[in-house]
């Protein structure tokens, strides 16, 4: 139990020190030499839990993705989900503000990105197919629709530094995404 706790916090000293040397420093150009400087750890430490930065990258794109994942799965035990999810993103986005933001940056893996899409391709397609009667390929075609347009909104927020009132931006993206739901959903 001490070695998790150190393993733990070793590994949270490492992502810290990385998402500070994000902040001033392109991702492709941060070294496992300036991290481990930056942490006050030896280059070993470093390596005992990450191969690369990237692997560091992919592991905190991987932790978001989760996070996401989990919040929107909690979701699916209540009988009117369809109405919280756009509540249960936000909150998860403004309680991993610092972590989505590194999700978010150009030179990110895409490997977060990828988990969050396959997860929800996976619960929507079957019940868009079986609700509307579409096949496969138009499933399909419209969730990449709606995944990318919703991403890109986020996306540009981030760009933005998640500027505005969030209680706003929720309402717009919520309307946007309900919208488009609507050729799904409409009797």
């Amino acid at each position: 139990m001490k070695e998790n706790r150190k393993t733990k916090y070793t590994r949270t000293v490492i992502k810290d020190s990385f998402f500070e040397l994000l902040k001033d420093k392109p991702f492709g150009r941060i070294t496992v030499k300036e991290i481990t400087e930056h942490a006050d750890i030896n280059r070993a430490t470093f390596y005992a839990h990450y191969r690369d930065c990237n692997d560091l990258m992919r592991e905190v794109e991987k932790e978001m993705a989760q996070h996401v994942i989990e919040a929107v799965e909690q979701l699916y035990k209540e009988t009117d989900y369809q109405n919280d999810v756009v509540d249960a993103l936000f909150d998860t986005l403004r309680k991993h503000k610092e972590m989505c933001m590194w999700f978010m940056v150009d030179q990110s893996t895409g490997y977060g990105k990828k988990l969050i899409c396959d997860y929800a391709m996976h619960k929507c397609i079957p019940v868009w197919r079986e609700r509307r009667e579409i096949s496969q390929e138009q499933a399909e075609w419209f969730f990449t629709y709606i995944y990318n347009g919703a991403f890109a909104f986020l996306k540009a927020w981030y760009d933005e530094g998640f500027s505005g009132d969030w209680n706003q931006k929720k309402q717009l993206f919520g309307e946007i995404v309900r919208s488009n739901l609507l050729f799904i959903y409409r009797e």
